[in-house]
């Protein structure tokens, strides 16, 4: 963990966890006792003390000063809906979470608007609490260990959202986003589900950490606070504004939250990895909408006449790309700055500047200039996902572990050659529909013809060998017998004892996958 400066400790938290379970018979004889001394016998809310005391535990381990916010509001829990399977409801809840502050379990903060006398305004927050020592105590009494705790097997994999509505909360008034129900249909969305389970699975268990001893001092310095929960391996897709052709991104892996700087020091079974990218996706994407194959250009789409900072140009053109509207946009640059404290970097004193480069964008891609800054983007990140949907079956279907970004993967050096192929093939696949393009592979021939053949790569063996008619368990037995790296006794020793801080030394790389 990197400290960064002061701050709120309520700030320090994240969401209630309504999935965490575990049916290990040491959790329940813990619950069990606490059922009993609580009085608990509707099974409803014993229930909901499991889910409720299992994920006070992760983030105790994961970070013990953090706190898990819920709603007590009653509008809030709807069981029985595909986003609920476990059933929490509105009673179950607050009762469970008032009989552990009751008798000394956890620290509890009750939500609210209050007023600040000192400057005038609202502010609130909601409910939180975390796990206090005697609650870890009776945890550790009945031998719980972390990979003992999981998380409920049929949790929807597939969430739909509602158009953003404006509600009031006290003074303030946030834009809200509705979980909706839907039916399974069409088809397309029955087999999406099926991939992201055969994906789940396949990442639950590969060996996923990360190497932060490891980072230098400069590294170190420029991080700010960062928590990572390593077990949160699973992924689910979003799509917005009640439309199947709108969003559509993985989300909910550790990963996916990660700072860029650590994502370099990634391992996976041991391997140190590489991370390969898309160079300027959505732009290509809006010229092929206008039919207009941008990589033929041969220009550098983030050099412009006037405004010599590439790197800041760069930064404000992907932002608009996913913002509402000019002032969206600025607005997000800005606050992206701030936080990254890159202002005085990119030599930014006003808004005005941010304005004046987000104009100068527009100028220089007139054919797409209506798509900037226009809430467009939404449906260009549909059409990533389907490219990470394609890239992600296609290894999950060999048993290869990769990890998915958004529009990036991380892969093993192992997997290089062949994840870039697949890349510009997924990528080519959609485009394709917009505009005339074409990319013909060769990865069969290089990767799959019979027999185990090495071939040098990054002074890492490759083997050549159809990854499909073997097991998983197969294909590790195979790879193992030509690594070289020392890394496999750490993360033997990680699966013996448990312990994520097991990390392993490697080194990385990264590169970029121009698109055209």
């Amino acid at each position: 963990m990197s400290d960064g400066g002061k701050q709120n400790p309520f700030d320090n938290s994240r969401l209630l966890d309504v999935h965490r379970w575990s049916q290990h018979p040491n959790v329940v004889k813990a619950i069990e006792a606490l059922a009993v001394e609580f009085g608990f016998k509707d099974k409803r809310f014993v229930k909901c003390l499991r889910m409720v005391v299992m994920d006070l535990y992760q983030a105790w381990r994961v970070d013990r000063t953090q706190y898990l916010t819920y709603s007590r509001g009653e509008n809030e829990y709807r069981g029985g809906t595909r986003y609920n399977k476990l059933r929490i409801k509105y009673d179950a809840l607050t009762k469970t979470v008032d009989a552990l502050k009751a008798e000394g379990y956890i620290e509890h903060h009750i939500g609210g608007y209050f007023f600040n006398e000192h400057t005038g305004t609202y502010y609130g927050f909601t409910s939180r609490m975390r796990a206090a020592r005697k609650l870890i105590r009776l945890i550790v009494s009945h031998k719980v260990k972390a990979k003992m705790i999981s998380r409920w097997e049929d949790q929807e994999l597939i969430v739909k959202r509602s158009v953003p509505v404006e509600v009031k909360q006290g003074k303030k008034t946030i834009w809200v986003k509705e979980d909706l129900e839907y039916e399974d249909e069409p088809a397309t969305i029955t087999r999406m589900r099926k991939r992201l389970m055969a994906y789940n699975d396949l990442l639950n268990k590969t060996y996923i950490d990360v190497d932060d001893d490891h980072l230098t001092a400069e590294e170190q310095h420029e991080l700010r606070q960062y928590r990572l929960d390593l077990s949160r391996k699973k992924v689910h897709r979003v799509f917005n504004n009640n439309s199947w052709t709108q969003g559509g991104r993985f989300y909910g892996a550790w990963w996916m939250e990660c700072p860029k700087i650590l994502r370099k020091y990634i391992i996976i079974d041991g391997d140190p990895t590489v991370e390969l990218d898309y160079s300027g996706m959505h732009i290509h994407l809006l010229y092929a909408i206008e039919k207009i194959n941008y990589a033929a250009e041969g220009e550098d789409p983030y050099v412009i006449e006037g405004f010599p900072n590439r790197g800041l140009n760069k930064y404000v053109f992907l932002i608009a790309v996913n913002a509402e509207d000019d002032e969206d946009c600025i607005r997000g640059v800005w606050k992206r700055l701030v936080d990254k404290r890159k202002l005085k970097e990119y030599g930014i004193t006003s808004q005005d500047q941010i304005r004046d480069v987000l104009l100068a964008i527009k100028a220089k891609h007139q054919p797409i200039k209506k798509y900037i800054a226009s809430g467009y983007g939404v449906k260009l990140q549909y059409i990533d996902s389907c490219i990470a949907d394609k890239v992600t079956t296609y290894f999950t279907e060999r048993n290869i572990s990769i990890l998915t970004v958004h529009d990036s993967f991380i892969c093993t050096q192992l997997t290089e050659m062949v994840l870039l192929d697949v890349m510009k093939t997924a990528f080519v696949f959609e485009i394709k529909k917009l505009v005339d393009v074409a990319y013909v592979s060769d990865a069969d021939e290089i990767w799959y013809n019979t027999g185990l053949v090495e071939k040098e790569q990054a002074n890492d063996p490759i083997i050549d060998v159809d990854r499909k008619a073997l097991s998983y368990e197969q294909y590790i037995a195979i790879k193992n017998s030509v690594k070289l790296y020392d890394q496999r006794r750490r993360e033997l020793r990680w699966k013996l004892t448990g312990d994520t801080n097991l990390l392993c030394k490697l080194t990385n790389r990264e590169h970029s996958t121009q698109v055209g």
